[in-house]
C-alpha cells in the first residue's frame, strides 16, 4: 500500500475506533432507556460479529492464479496473495474469537 494511502487508512480506522469508544461511554441524560454500558457493548459486538467477513477459502480462488510456472514455482504475485490470505484469515479468526468472548 502506498504510504499516503496507508496514512489515510490508519486515520480513518483510528477515527472509527474513537467514535465507537465514545459511543459506548455512559451518559447522564436523565432518561431511562434501560441500557447499561455492558448492554451497549454486547449489542455492538453482536452487530460487528454479524458484519465480520468469513475466512477466505483457497479452493474457491481462480485456478489460473496458482499455476506452476518456471522452476516449479507459482508467480510471485500469487505468492504474495497466499501470504495476505493467510494474514487476513488469522486476523478474521482473532476478530471472531474476541467478539464471541465478549
Amino acid at each position: 500500500m502506498h504510504e499516503n494511502a496507508n496514512i489515510v487508512y490508519q486515520d480513518q480506522a483510528s477515527t472509527k475506533i474513537i467514535e465507537t469508544i465514545v459511543s459506548i461511554q455512559p451518559r447522564d441524560t436523565g432518561g431511562s432507556d434501560g441500557k447499561s454500558s455492558d448492554d451497549i457493548v454486547i449489542e455492538l459486538a453482536i452487530g460487528l460479529l454479524k458484519e465480520a467477513p468469513e475466512l477466505l477459502d483457497l479452493s474457491t480462488a481462480h485456478k489460473d492464479l496458482f499455476v506452476i510456472v518456471e522452476y516449479d514455482l507459482i508467480p510471485s504475485l500469487s505468492t504474495v496473495l497466499l501470504q495476505e490470505i493467510e494474514r487476513f484469515n488469522k486476523l478474521i479468526s482473532v476478530i471472531h474469537r474476541t467478539l464471541s468472548e465478549i
